[in-house]
């Protein structure tokens, strides 16, 4: 596993998260096990350890995913496995555009009636910041048949977030939520 890697902070600490909630994010792709990913040192770098469907972050569990375009299309900043159908994948992010943890996130799913079982953990890129590799900890829906529609998601998030503007744009649905 690459030492040029950040992982957002499983710690669980209050109601603080529901405070700084500030995007939430789901999208309907094809997605792929995340094998290798390019870093600024100009060489791709393994990320994780084996797991049973890809590699894995040996401290989460979180499997490490990279979402597909059109035709199964990846950004060639990652080397990925065989491609997978499409399902909806969720994750979060608090005020200061960090990603929530894991343990965050499913908290706040679960206190919004939005969690469901067939959600598991994984690691999606987000960005290089000072020469290290960023990730959304998201969850992704599994199997594909047990994802809701975004039409229905939007239609729960409009009941449950009376305070946020939420966008559906193709295969992404982004809920912006304003706090006083």
């Amino acid at each position: 596993m690459s030492n040029a890697s950040t992982t957002p902070s499983d710690d669980t600490d209050s109601a603080a998260p529901f405070a700084t909630l500030s995007r939430l994010a789901y999208t309907h792709v094809t997605h792929a096990p995340l094998h290798e990913r390019y870093m600024p040192s100009g060489n791709f770098e393994a990320v994780g350890e084996p797991g049973e469907f890809g590699p894995i972050d040996p401290e989460t569990g979180a499997e490490y995913r990279a979402l597909g375009g059109p035709d199964h299309q990846y950004n060639r900043d990652y080397k990925v496995g065989s491609s997978y159908p499409k399902t909806v994948f969720v994750y979060a992010e608090d005020t200061s555009g960090e990603s929530l943890s894991h343990n965050t996130l499913e908290a706040i799913l679960d206190d919004r009636n939005l969690w469901s079982d067939a959600l598991t953990p994984v690691l999606l890129p987000k960005g290089i910041e000072e020469n290290q590799a960023t990730w959304y900890s998201a969850f992704q829906f599994r199997p594909p048949e047990r994802a809701p529609s975004l039409h229905r998601v939007k239609r729960q998030l409009d009941r449950i977030f009376d305070d946020a503007e939420i966008y559906r744009e193709g295969p992404f649905l982004d809920a912006r939520i304003w706090h006083k």
